[in-house]
């Protein structure tokens, strides 16, 4: 009994190799990138009268998406479906949101708030974006993940033992792309002009022109960004023609102070 259905199912893959192969692909999602260029990163063949599509079988979601992702910077996700006999369904998801951040030669990139690496800018183009402060990118890569510039150096004692770096600028890319996700995620999208871990004890965002936001060291973030807009909204009731700092460094006591009046 258990050898016929073994070779049943084993009939019916064989069948499915054979006779189920990729006739189309529908491609939903995508605004920045074509159809044609979508599928052309996927390396999915489809049966023509050129080639033989692939087979469904076979066919493998994984390789294929990330073939999308890798050659495709702006595609942050690929979901893929079936239909039998022979459509596959490929939903992709862009970036919505990018934010710009420097290297080490002056120029300026998008990455996003996963820290991809997007495109890189003409000059001037960055005041058009959330800049990034206090750290450089070190030789970026489109569709890699940023890398900063590691300038501070491990240091040695009088003993020869080596004094590691404690504040890097990994951390400070972390730090940032965290506030970032964490600015997304509490709908902050456009508000800010710039956010700068230069210091880490001392992060800060400019939102706006109005405002200047301190969030204090890299502890309670999450929490720090998102009682920031209700900060701002109150502070902005409050005192409807004025610039100035508010500070979120304490949760437990926000300051507002002005620069004019």
């Amino acid at each position: 009994m258990l050898s016929i259905v073994v070779t049943v199912v084993f009939a019916i893959m064989v069948g499915i190799s054979i006779f189920f192969r990729v006739e189309q692909v529908v491609i939903s999602g995508c605004e920045k990138y074509t159809v044609d260029m979508i599928l052309e990163a996927s390396e999915i063949r489809v049966e023509s009268e050129n080639q033989r599509g692939d087979s469904l079988l076979t066919f493998s979601r994984a390789k294929a998406g990330g073939k999308i992702i890798g050659k495709l910077p702006f595609v942050e996700n690929v979901r893929f479906g079936i239909k039998l006999p022979g459509t596959v369904y490929i939903e992709i998801t862009e970036v919505e949101v990018s934010y710009a951040a420097e290297d080490t030669n002056g120029a300026w990139w998008l990455i996003s708030a996963g820290g991809k690496v997007l495109q890189q800018l003409s000059g001037g183009e960055n005041s058009g974006y959330t800049n990034v402060l206090g750290f450089k990118l070190d030789k970026p890569v489109i569709g890699s993940q940023a890398v900063p510039l590691e300038e501070e150096q491990p240091a040695t004692d009088e003993a020869g033992n080596t004094i590691p770096v404690v504040l890097t600028a990994q951390k400070r890319l972390n730090a940032a792309l965290n506030i970032l996700q964490y600015m997304e995620q509490n709908g902050i999208i456009g508000e800010a002009a710039s956010v700068d871990v230069s210091d880490l004890g001392d992060i800060s965002i400019q939102y706006g022109t109005r405002y200047l936001i301190k969030l204090g060291n890299d502890t309670e973030l999450f929490e720090k960004v998102k009682l920031l807009k209700s900060a701002v909204a109150k502070v902005s009731e409050d005192y409807p023609y004025s610039t100035g700092t508010i500070d979120l460094s304490d949760l437990k006591k926000i300051r507002f102070d002005q620069t004019d009046s």
